[in-house]
Formats: structure tokens, C-alpha cells, sequence
């Protein structure tokens, strides 16, 4: 991987040796290549830093009520990309839709390994999740939960929203190119939520410039080219 800088065009190029096969549907799995689109796109329920240890992301915090049962207050104040609030129900729906699905999915299959049989909405930033089993590593599993805009996905079904996502990570989609993606930065989410200097963002990522190129070619080597204004 090489860096170089841009500021004129503030330009993040990203090349991957393939482009994802499920573009943005990060229900596909949880490794590269497109892992590295999904956390751009996408936060999670919960983060795991560099340290391995679990921290806040969509949720602020969370707490285990009983063996069984853990609830979720999600962050107040964030929008999704289209500008609609996320709520505890891109929770629900969420874990709603993967467990019915049979475990044909990656992220599914990891919610069934978790033992989670289930989510409740009680209220528009809590969410209550059971677990058919005692599992105190739940707030863990969840990092591989991304928050998708429920009304986005539900009126478009897998295949539509995998081209037209809707997500309330860092950047959001500009467009699908030939090659790859273009990502724009999400500015009103990056300028009001402090957790975006995070590792996982690369620790200033809300100041890293104004659009981003993903660009995935199979004949190339891994690099990167990013420009920022200072």
C-alpha cells in the first residue's frame, strides 16, 4: 500500500484486488474486500478497537439484564445518509430479517452462533436482544451488525439496496463506476458525532477530505492515493 497526497481534488483512492460481489450488502459476510466499503458505509452496533476490547458505535452503551437478555440504548442525534434519524428499529428489523432467513448468510449465520433468537423495540433508542442461551459476549458479536435505513431496505429488498444503500457511516454513495465506487463524506453525521475519530475511522477520518474513491481492479496490487486539506 503507498500514499500519496492531493489537496487540490482532496481525493482518497482506494485499489483492492476485486471489487465486492455484493457491492453494498454487507449482509454478504464480514471479510474483504468488501469490508473495507461496509465501514465506510455503515456503522455497527458495537466496535471492537485495536486492542480487541468493545466499544460504542451505533449503540452508546449497553447493559445485560438477565443470563439471557441484553438491551442496547442507541446514540441520540444521528441521521441515516437520506437524513432520517436511526432508531432502535434498524435493530430490530435487522435481526428480525436474519434470523428468518435461514442462515444463508454470513452475518446471519454469526447471529445464530450467538444465540440470538430475537429483538424488542422498547422505545425509538432502546433495544432489548435475547439469546436462546447465556452468552456474555454479545456486545462482541454485535460489531458485526451493521445499521442499515430499515424503510431503504424493506421497500427495495436485498438486490435493490445492495446498489443503493443507505447507511449512516462516515461516507455515503455518490455513485457506481465501471471499476469500483465513489463515496462522498457524510458531513452533518462526521460534524456531530465525536465517536468518527475513532480507530476504526482511522482516528481523524471527519477531516480527511471531501470525496472518496474506491476503486477495486482485479489486475492491480492493494494501494491507496488520498489527498486532504490541512
Amino acid at each position: 500500500m503507498f500514499v500519496t497526497t492531493a489537496s487540490a481534488e482532496k481525493l482518497l483512492t482506494v485499489g483492492l484486488q476485486a471489487m465486492p460481489p455484493f457491492k453494498a450488502n454487507s449482509y454478504s459476510g464480514n471479510g474483504p474486500p468488501g469490508v473495507f466499503l461496509w465501514n465506510a458505509l455503515y456503522d455497527t452496533v458495537t466496535d471492537i478497537d485495536e486492542t480487541g476490547a468493545v466499544q460504542p458505535m451505533g449503540a452508546a452503551r449497553w447493559v445485560n439484564i438477565d443470563p439471557t437478555t441484553w438491551v442496547f440504548f442507541m446514540r441520540p442525534n444521528v441521521q441515516f445518509h437520506n437524513g432520517k434519524p436511526v432508531t432502535a428499529r434498524a435493530i430490530t428489523e435487522a435481526v428480525a430479517f436474519l434470523i428468518d432467513n435461514g442462515g444463508k448468510l454470513s452475518v446471519s449465520r454469526n447471529i445464530r452462533n450467538a444465540g440470538i433468537i430475537g429483538a424488542r423495540l422498547i422505545d425509538d433508542l432502546t433495544v432489548e436482544i435475547k439469546t436462546s442461551r447465556p452468552n456474555p459476549i454479545v456486545p462482541t458479536q454485535m460489531a458485526i451488525l451493521p445499521i442499515f435505513d430499515p424503510d431503504q431496505f424493506s421497500s427495495l429488498g436485498v438486490e435493490g439496496f445492495t446498489v443503493e444503500p443507505v447507511g449512516s457511516g462516515p461516507y455515503k454513495l455518490d455513485q457506481w463506476t465501471p471499476n469500483g465506487v465513489e463515496l462522498v463524506r457524510h458531513d452533518p453525521l462526521l460534524e456531530g458525532n465525536p465517536h468518527y475519530r475513532s480507530p476504526r475511522h482511522g482516528g481523524d477520518s471527519g477531516r480527511a477530505g471531501t470525496r472518496v474513491g474506491a476503486d477495486f481492479r482485479s489486475d492491480r496490487h492493494r494501494h491507496c492515493r488520498a489527498g486532504r486539506r490541512l
